[in-house]
């Protein structure tokens, strides 16, 4: 299947600084530079399949950067419902978008990237120690908007 993927990725130039180091919609797929993904794979080897994207320039179709394309993010059942905030109290609503939400921290130990299963999967989430190396590198791209809750 990888074979039918693109090779590369026609992007517009930013005005302003660099190409985001993290490319992508909160639902996925995500395109990563290689500074990313070889955090990742320092974090998790072997566990994130990937494919090199050839980034080029969406005026001149000039090449001018490799990024790699994450296929299927590990899917963790970490929720704890009992902890989480819910959109209108109502699980059936789905998570709160600004509440809490709880994962169990036995589910999510020795993990760096994951998606929830459905139908809670349009979220990413990473450890504290993937945050931090994101934020401390200044490698940008992904709006962290909360913490979570870790329960045992």
């Amino acid at each position: 299947m990888s074979a039918e993927l693109p090779t590369g990725l026609r992007v517009g130039k930013p005005r302003k600084g660099a190409t985001p180091h993290i490319l992508g919609w909160s639902l996925g797929p995500w395109i990563v530079s290689t500074r990313v993904k070889e955090i990742i794979d320092e974090l998790e080897p072997g566990v994130h399949t990937s494919i090199p994207l050839t980034l080029t320039a969406e005026k001149t179709g000039e090449p001018f950067d490799t990024y790699h394309l994450l296929l299927a993010t590990p899917i963790v059942d970490a929720l704890d419902a009992d902890h989480t905030d819910w959109h209108r109290g109502e699980p059936a609503q789905g998570l709160s978008s600004f509440g809490r939400i709880a994962l169990k921290g036995e589910a999510i130990a020795g993990r760096h990237l994951w998606k929830l299963p459905s139908p809670h999967i349009q979220k990413y989430f990473c450890s504290d120690e993937l945050r931090t190396r994101l934020v401390s590198e200044k490698l940008d791209g992904w709006r962290m908007a909360r913490k979570c809750l870790v329960t045992d």
